[in-house]
Parts: C-alpha cells; sequence; structure tokens
C-alpha cells in the first residue's frame, strides 16, 4: 500500500508544531518506500532542521506549569533528555502525604503517576518531579511561589547540585480563558508567519517586562492561536512579576490595554503591540481562534516544502513518498482535540472519505520535536527500516472512530495505604472488548496518551489491506475465557482458560499492574529484540564480539560497587533451581540449599496453565501455606521451618505470554512473571525479613540491564515500596553478555546481585553468534567443559568482574541426577559433581547451583571445607587479564564423532518431545536436561551439517545424513506421545535444513504449545 497520505491539523497540538507533521510522516515514507540502508534513513531524518527554542535551560532546574499536558511533556522530556531537573506542575487537587514521599509531598492520581514513571524511564532522568499547582487560578500559583520558596530543605539541594539557588520557570499560560467569539479576518502570509514564528502577542508584551539586570534572561516560545504561550524566566523577582502581569491580563480580558499591569511596572505598555497581528488588539482572546484555520494551511504548505526537501536529499521522487499534504477541511473546531483525520484516496473502502486517526498515529515515533515519550521505537526505526516499517503498519495505521465517556476523579485515599490497588482501572478509558469480526476490531490508544486520552474509547474499522496480528486474530476466535469481561481493567484480555485457583492471582488490580509494565516498557523491549537481530547480522558478516569502546569509562572506575547483600542473600554458597510446580517448589525450599531459585524460564514449559499454578505456588509458599499431597503414593509435603531463600527467574526478553493481550497485542513472558510474583508477593517479602529477589536470564545487552533497572524502580515506586528492595542476579550466559559483566552491573547497581555463570546456555549462545563461521565449529559437547579456553576465561573475568563491584559471582549447574539402579556408576557421577564444586569454590565463586536436592549436600560439603565465611568478596583475582581474543578462543580439543551426533539427536528429540508436552524438565542420560541443552544439541547438529563438518571417521554431515539420524533415533525413544515425538522430529529436521540457525526453539515452538501441551498437571 502507497503511503498516500491527507492530513488534517488537530488544535491540541500548537500549530507551530505542524511543520514537522509532514516531515514526520515523510520519515514513514521514507522507511517504507526507498530507505536502502539503515545509514541512508538516519541520515535523511537528522538531516531536517530542528529548532531547539530552550537550549539555555540544559542542565539547569525547571518548573513547568501545565507539565502534563501534550506540550508540557513535550518540553519537558526535551529538557529531561539534557540533564535538567524538572518540577512539572498539576491542576488536579492531590492527597498530601508524609514528608518526603516520592510525589515531593504530593500523592499524584495513577493517570499522573504512569506519564511521570515513563518520563523518568524513557529520559533515564528520576530528577522530575510532580507538584500541584493550578496555573490558571492566581490563588494557587501564589501559594505555590511562596511555599515552594520555603522549603529550605529542597531549594539546598539544588542549590548544591548547581552552585546557585537561582531556578528557571517554564509557564504555560491555560486556554481556559481565551475562548473564540468570532472570526479575525488575517492574511495567509500573517498566518503563515504567526505559525512559522511562534511568537504571541501575549509574549511580545511581557518580555520587556521580564527583562531585568538582575534576572537570568530570558527566552520565549509558542503557538500560533495563542492558546498555549510559552515564557522562560528568570529569578523570583521575576516570577512575582509574572503573577502580577498574568493576572492583570486575565482581569483585563475585555479591555483594550493593560493598565493595571502598566500601573505595577515601568515599561510602557502602550508599545506591546502584536507585530504578527498587524495591530490587531492582543488583548482581545477571542481573536487568536480565529487564525487558527488559516495558520493551519500555512503550517501544511510548510510541511509541503519540507517534505519535497527531505526528498530531493534522499534523492527520490516526492511523489514515491507520498501524496502531497493537503488539509481535508478547513473549518477550526472540526476535529477533535485528539484526532487526526486523514484520507486514504488509494485505498477501499475509504477512498475519497475522511477518517478519524488517534495522534499517536503522528506523534509516536515524532523524533523530530520529541513528542514521543518512548524512545526505542524511534531507536529502532533508524536501525532497522523494513522491521520499523511492518511494525508501524499494523500498530499506528488503523483508522479510529471515537466517542466520549466521562472520566471518574480518584477516590481518597490515605499515604499509609499506597499500594498497587489504588489505581483502579477507572482512571483509565473503558474499552471495548475485541469483536469476533474482523473488520470491526478494537485497539485501546497506548498508554502513553492516556493522560489525553482518557475520556474517550475507541471504536475501530480495521483497514483491509492491514495485516491482523496472529495474536489478536486467534483472541477473536477463543471462547474458553472463564473471567467476565466486566472485571478486566480497559485494554486487557485474557485469551486462555481461568480456573478457580487462578482468579486470586489474575485479579483486576494486578492485570493493572502488567498493563502498566506493558505500555511503559514493551516498545522498549521489541526495540532491544530488533538490536539483537542488527548485532547477528553484523557478526554473521565477519565481526567478531569486543568490549565497548564507548563504556570503558565504566569499566576503568573503580570506586562505584554494587548493592549490598540483601537479607537471605549474604551467604548463597548452594542453590537449588528447578520448575515451579507445586511439589518442586516444596522439596527445593526444604532441600536444605541456601536459596531456591523458582524457574518459569528454561526448566519450565510456558504454558498457560503451568505458569498461573506457579504463581499460585510461589504466594501459597512465600506465606507459607503450600502443601501438597501425591495422588497416587499418599505422601505429603509440607514446608520445614528453615527453608531456602527464594530468588525467582522470570522468562527472558524473547518470550511472548500470548494469553494476555494489552491493547491488542501479546505482552511480555519476562513481565508477565516478574509482574505477577511482585505484585502479589513483594511486600509480604519484606515483612518476614527477605525481599523480592530474581534471577535475569538470557540477556545480551546493557541496556537490556536498564530496562530491567527502569522496570524495577517504577514497579517499587508502583507499590509503595522503597527503590532498592529488589535483587536482580543477572546469568552471563550469552556470548555478548561476556563483554559488558561491568555494564551490566553498573545498570543494576543499586538492584544488583551479582551475575550467575549459566554454563549451557552461554556454550549455546557461542554457538548461535558464531553460526556464519566455519571455523569456529566446536567437537562433541560433551568436550566442551568449563576448562576449555573460552569459557576458562569467561569464568575468570566474572569472578574477578563481581569481586570488583562486591556482588556474587555464581558458579555454574551441575546437572547430574543419582542413578539408583546402578551403584558404580553413581559413584562416577557424584565424583564429577565433586570435581566440578571444587573447581568453582577454589577459582573464587560464591556458590554454586545443582539441579537434584541429592546434589546439595555434596556442594555444601565441598563449599564449607574451602569457603569458611558466608562469600569470597575478598578474592579479587586482581591477576586476571581477560582479552577479546581469550574470550573467543575456541581451541577445543576433540572430535565429532557419530555417538556425539546420535546424543544430541536423541537430546534434542526428547527435550522437545517432553517440552511440547508441558514438561520442561526432563531426566535424559541420569542429567537433568533443561532448554539450555537442548538448544546446544540443535545448534552443534546445524553448525556441522551447515559447513560440512566431517566426523572422526570422515564421514562428511550433511542434513540428509542427519534426517537418517533423527528417525532411527526417534524410532529408539519410548514412552513419548506420538504426536510430541512426531513434532519433535518434524522440528529437528526443519532445524538441520534450514538456511539460518533460528534464535531459540522455544520461541519456534511456542505457537503449537497450546495445541500439543498435555494438562497432565493435578488440579491445585
Amino acid at each position: 500500500m502507497p503511503l498516500a497520505i491527507l492530513a488534517e491539523v488537530f488544535s491540541h497540538l500548537p500549530s507551530s508544531y505542524l511543520p514537522y507533521v509532514g516531515a514526520t510522516l515523510v520519515a514513514l515514507a521514507v522507511l517504507r518506500s526507498f530507505a536502502s540502508s539503515a545509514s541512508s534513513v538516519n541520515a535523511a531524518i537528522n538531516s531536517l532542521d530542528i529548532d531547539d527554542s530552550v537550549t539555555p535551560l540544559h542542565g539547569k532546574i525547571v518548573i513547568i506549569s501545565n507539565g502534563f499536558s501534550p506540550l508540557g511533556l513535550t518540553l519537558a522530556r526535551l529538557l529531561a533528555l539534557r540533564g535538567s531537573q524538572l518540577i512539572l506542575l498539576h491542576s488536579d487537587k492531590p492527597d498530601k502525604a508524609d514528608e518526603g514521599s516520592q510525589a515531593e509531598g504530593d500523592l499524584v492520581s495513577p493517570v499522573t503517576f504512569q506519564l511521570l514513571a515513563l518520563l523518568r524511564s524513557s529520559t533515564r532522568n528520576e530528577r522530575i518531579y510532580a507538584e500541584y499547582c493550578a496555573i490558571d487560578d492566581l490563588a494557587s500559583v501564589t501559594t505555590f511561589a511562596s511555599t515552594w520558596q520555603s522549603k529550605a530543605k529542597r531549594r539546598g539541594a539544588m542549590g548544591e547540585v548547581l552552585g546557585s539557588e537561582k531556578i528557571w520557570a517554564l509557564v504555560m499560560l491555560p486556554d481556559a480563558r481565551l475562548r473564540s467569539a468570532s472570526s479575525l479576518s488575517i492574511s495567509n502570509e500573517t498566518a503563515r508567519r504567526a505559525a512559522l514564528t511562534g511568537r504571541l502577542s501575549l509574549v511580545q508584551a511581557l518580555l520587556p517586562a521580564l527583562i531585568s539586570p538582575g534576572g537570568q534572561g530570558v527566552s520565549a516560545m509558542g503557538d500560533a492561536n495563542g492558546r498555549d504561550p510559552v515564557i522562560l524566566l528568570g529569578d523570583q523577582s521575576t516570577r512575582a512579576r509574572v503573577i502580577n502581569v498574568v493576572s492583570a491580563f486575565y482581569a483585563a480580558g475585555r479591555r483594550s490595554t493593560l493598565s493595571a499591569a502598566a500601573d505595577t511596572d515601568p515599561v510602557a505598555w502602550s508599545k506591546a503591540i502584536d507585530v504578527e497581528l498587524q495591530g490587531a488588539d492582543p488583548l482581545q482572546p477571542r481573536r487568536y481562534e480565529g487564525i487558527l484555520a488559516l495558520a493551519s494551511i500555512a503550517a501544511f504548505r510548510e510541511a509541503q516544502t519540507r517534505i519535497a526537501s527531505l526528498a530531493s536529499k534522499a534523492q527520490a521522487n516526492v511523489d514515491a513518498l507520498s501524496s502531497p499534504v493537503v488539509l481535508c477541511s478547513l473549518s477550526a473546531g472540526l476535529t477533535r482535540g485528539d484526532m487526526a483525520r486523514i484520507a486514504l484516496p488509494d485505498a477501499a473502502p475509504y477512498r475519497g472519505k475522511l477518517v478519524l486517526y488517534p495522534l499517536h498515529v503522528i506523534t509516536r515515533i515524532s523524533r523530530l520535536i520529541l513528542l514521543g515519550l518512548l524512545f526505542p521505537l524511534i531507536w529502532s526505526i533508524g536501525q532497522s527500516h523494513v522491521e520499523a516499517a511492518r511494525q508501524i503498519e499494523w500498530s499506528l495505521l488503523a483508522p479510529l472512530a471515537i466517542g466520549p465517556i466521562p472520566l471518574k476523579k480518584p477516590a481518597k485515599y490515605d499515604r499509609a495505604d499506597i499500594k498497587a490497588r489504588i489505581y483502579p482501572g477507572s482512571f483509565y478509558r473503558e474499552l471495548h472488548d475485541l469483536a469476533p469480526a474482523f473488520d470491526e476490531l478494537v485497539l485501546p490508544i497506548p498508554g502513553k496518551l492516556i493522560a489525553e486520552a482518557a475520556n474517550f474509547n475507541f471504536r475501530t474499522h480495521q483497514h483491509i489491506l492491514l495485516p491482523v496480528h496472529p495474536a489478536i486474530a486467534k483472541a477473536s476466535q477463543t471462547q474458553n475465557i472463564n473471567m467476565s469481561s466486566q472485571k478486566l481493567p480497559p485494554g486487557v484480555r485474557i485469551n486462555g482458560p481461568v480456573e478457580k485457583a487462578h482468579e486470586a492471582i489474575l485479579t483486576p488490580e494486578a492485570l493493572q499492574f502488567l498493563a502498566v509494565l506493558h505500555r511503559n516498557f514493551n516498545p522498549t523491549r521489541k526495540a532491544l529484540l530488533q538490536r539483537r537481530q542488527l548485532y547477528q547480522a553484523t557478526l554473521d558478516a565477519g565481526a567478531l564480539p569486543d568490549f565497548f569502546p564507548e563504556t570503558k569509562s565504566i569499566r576503568d572506575d573503580p570506586t562505584w560497587v554494587g548493592a549490598p547483600p540483601a537479607p537471605g542473600l549474604r551467604d548463597r554458597r548452594v542453590e537449588i533451581t528447578g520448575p515451579v510446580d507445586r511439589k518442586m517448589v516444596i522439596n527445593a525450599l526444604n532441600s536444605g540449599a541456601a536459596t531456591y531459585m523458582a524457574d518459569y524460564e528454561d526448566s519450565n514449559s510456558p504454558t498457560w496453565l503451568n505458569c498461573l499454578d506457579g504463581q499460585v505456588n510461589i504466594r501459597d509458599a512465600v506465606r507459607r501455606q503450600i502443601g501438597y499431597k501425591d495422588a497416587k503414593s499418599g505422601k505429603e509435603y509440607k514446608l520445614n521451618d528453615k527453608i531456602a531463600t527464594l530468588i525467582i527467574r522470570a522468562r527472558g526478553w524473547h518470550l511472548d505470554e500470548s494469553h494476555i493481550l494489552i491493547d491488542g497485542q501479546p505482552m511480555s513472558g519476562s513481565m508477565f512473571d516478574f509482574g505477577l510474583s511482585f505484585f502479589h508477593n513483594a511486600h509480604e517479602q519484606v515483612k518476614r525479613g527477605l525481599g523480592p529477589y530474581y534471577y535475569l536470564p538470557k540477556m545480551e545487552h546493557y541496556l537490556e540491564a536498564r530496562l530491567w533497572n527502569d522496570i524495577f524502580n517504577m514497579s517499587q515506586d508502583y507499590i509503595g515500596m522503597p527503590r532498592g528492595t529488589i535483587r536482580g542476579t543477572v546469568l552471563i550466559e550469552t556470548i555478548t553478555a561476556a563483554f559488558q559483566m561491568d555494564e551490566i552491573i553498573f545498570e543494576l547497581r543499586q538492584h544488583s546481585s551479582g551475575l550467575n555463570c549459566g554454563r549451557w546456555d552461554y556454550i549455546f549462545s557461542f554457538i548461535r553468534a558464531m553460526r556464519a563461521k566455519a571455523d569456529y565449529v566446536l567437537p562433541d559437547r560433551n568436550n566442551v567443559t568449563m576448562t576449555v579456553p573460552f569459557m576458562d576465561a569467561y569464568v575468570r573475568l566474572l569472578i574477578k568482574t563481581c569481586h570488583r563491584r562486591q556482588v556474587a559471582a555464581m558458579g555454574g549447574m551441575s546437572a547430574q541426577i543419582p542413578i539408583k539402579d546402578d551403584p558404580k556408576a553413581n559413584e562416577v557421577a557424584m565424583e564429577k559433581v565433586k570435581a566440578d564444586k571444587l573447581r568453582e569454590v577454589q577459582a573464587g565463586h560464591d556458590g554454586t547451583w545443582v539441579a537434584h536436592p541429592a546434589l546439595v549436600k555434596i556442594a555444601l560439603e565441598i563449599f564449607n571445607e574451602h569457603m569458611k565465611g558466608p562469600n569470597q568478596y575478598y578474592i579479587r583475582r586482581e591477576e586476571v587479564q581477560v582479552t577479546a581474543l581469550d574470550l573467543l578462543n575456541n581451541n577445543v580439543p576433540g572430535q565429532i564423532t557419530e555417538a556425539g551426533i546420535r546424543g544430541n539427536v536423541s537430546a534434542a528429540l526428547k527435550y522437545v518431545a517432553n517440552w511440547t508436552a508441558g514438561l520442561g524438565c526432563v531426566p535424559i542420560n541420569y542429567l537433568m536436561e533443561d532448554a539450555a541443552t537442548a538448544e546446544i544439541a540443535r545448534s552443534q547438529l546445524w553448525h556441522w551439517a551447515h559447513h560440512g563438518a566431517s566426523t572422526d571417521s570422515g564421514k562428511k554431515i550433511t542434513a540428509s545424513y542427519l534426517d537418517g539420524i533423527i528417525s532411527e533415533e526417534a524410532s529408539k525413544s519410548q514412552g513419548l506421545v506420538p504426536k510430541h515425538l512426531d513434532a519433535a522430529k518434524r522440528y529437528i529436521s526443519q532445524q538441520v535444513h534450514a538456511d539460518v540457525l533460528s534464535t531459540f526453539l522455544t520461541t519456534d515452538m511456542m505457537p503449537h504449545l497450546d495445541d500439543l501441551a498435555a494438562p497432565t498437571r493435578p488440579k491445585l
């Protein structure tokens, strides 16, 4: 579909922004129509001339009135990105909180809270605060000014930052009293100059009065229709002068002079004539509205010029990009404040018709004026234009119709009860549920526009040429949702059965929290996942991983450290891991290990019911209310008095939870697992002397750690928990993360509890990263031990890095399980465990992992003998010097054997078959296999076949050769359900024949899990 877009002005954005709207539409066209590389996209967008009128405020302390209006948020983000400290004023009367609360003394509403948290997160600037001040109420403004100035503590803190107590203020006059009474005849040229220069009559009048020898200086900007003038001003005396002038302006709304202000200021107000309006009376508010339509025409003419200019710079024909931008209607006030009318003349059934679009069609990716609060989507467009264009088509180009609904005011609540449940769904827009017919799908608006759009719900008519997202298509056909749609928060849909035991987990309040997480952070996650693909492409093209030069200062700085050990995490000498089924949770907590990692990831098959059962089990375990009775043996299980400290591993960033749709899109499995466990248990865990602790898997970049840190901060704020309560241990299980250990700890530092050697996934990641390189083919996986060069270097660097930053350096997994029917074989296996644990403790690890309760005692004995204290932070390993070449040294002795091939095939077949049946932790050949070991198996098979490796007997490995072994090994597999084995067989065969090694088997097989998984779990 050609991006032929005809746009009309929407009244509540300042008209001076409208030229950039056209340029933003061109950015879409650039990506879709002719950009041949990411660099050309960046060059085209960056070549636009951006007017930054707030440069003097970079790094300063700024007060912004109407701070949560569209213009206020735009300016706030612009300044926050440049290091300014911001106080955003809002006009909803808040409840007063205890002194020192997170909102600087005011308890903000959920809408304000969400925008505040989003602004902090997206700009990486936590010095953004909200304060109550109704700027159109003179008494409120005066009270705020005097109260704020009297807060010596805050003033002193700000002065310490800047070395001065002078504060800038940014005052936006509201338009409530500037209503249109009649139209004003004015020339197009005058309107054009008003739209593009943004100099307003009020600003022109105020500027002379605000300039004083003792002030800090004045700058000004505004829009063409005069409804949102902006004044940047200096010290307290200047602010007081503004209050007087503004008061007089309002008082003199129907007068022709500012005599009241002139009486109190020596400036000759008779000279305050608006140069843009050619002598028109600047004090008649009704006249401003009259120029709106004409200014809009001029603005879009300017947009056309910019489109042509951009097309020229990009060496493309403007006709190939989009139709010229024209106005569908010239009548001021025709469109609603939050909508743009857009016609698609080439696309049925909207040919020749006007269609309402939500504002985010224009603003969501507006890098040009920084209106979008979610910067990762902007970034991803510049990096991956093809994928971004596809996403933009789906997420932005769905025409919507609109109808108003009332927004309920927040109920009163006490500061002592600041928990997530005080943010009810009534604060957000009511949304219709998804309709079964594709021509009437409902898409809720993005969370970042919640403040502007809270008064509206949206009905959609799906464009005939737009693709339907698979999750939405499936949801529209789902009939097994047991929860009443009336219980769900707006925009949330459950696409799966909800049993009675699960209703206490999927509460409206918990689902609302999940929605907040998704709306605030999912675009960042998507962008980071796209970045993974781009980086892999560079590796495929011949590059090798290396340390980042731009973060060298972080690595070289010896002064910073991670968070101190949290309660229950000081001594972690043995950690047991396992899935979250009820029996396993009890056995692991009773095992005698120091901690238990309850796993939603590699050892869990993430069926909908498995994940919900796990949340029930964790909730009950935290409250020590968990019990289990084996239906066959009658044996009862319950917790001991002393149990292990609970740590939860959520799924990796790459996995979706398609059974929860937020605004029509599946949410992140990571956020789902974290969100529910944190929301229901965090306060209870702290009450019991511990805290909410997590393992963070499969990260490939320090920005992914930053995302977790942002989620932790917002989540703690949301439920009224002090920041730094959460702890996260990162699994270094990707080759790219190994080059960024310092950076990852740095990003998480107030929440960091260390790093872990995720050895099996690390080997898989090494193979996947080097998939295009024939000289990186590894021998049989049993030859790739922890002592081979690249594994040994990774371990030594991890221990050195962690102890330098005073956080835990955890060892890897021992996957052995007891061999009960063969004592000699069992003795050999246990000796391997002892040797592995001895190597770890002597290397300096602070703890280790085991997969079976029987191994806890063995590991404890080794660590108790060689680690007398709670940890080994004091072993600094200063002698360790690991280079990039060390981390990539694949000099691994060994060969590829037929036995090794068959071992990989057998392990992959059995694991995938069990995983699709709903079992994520599978004993195979007396090893507790999880997804990581299966990933090694299938990636090695692909690597060997793709590069034509040979066995030790000289047999060349091809896909056809592997097909024969797959069939033979499948015929030997006993006890597997035929449909599961068949699915595994077909998948492994497809993999070895694939041109490119896929990213994760779990991602590949997730779409089939609901159809294949067997409901073998016991009822809760």
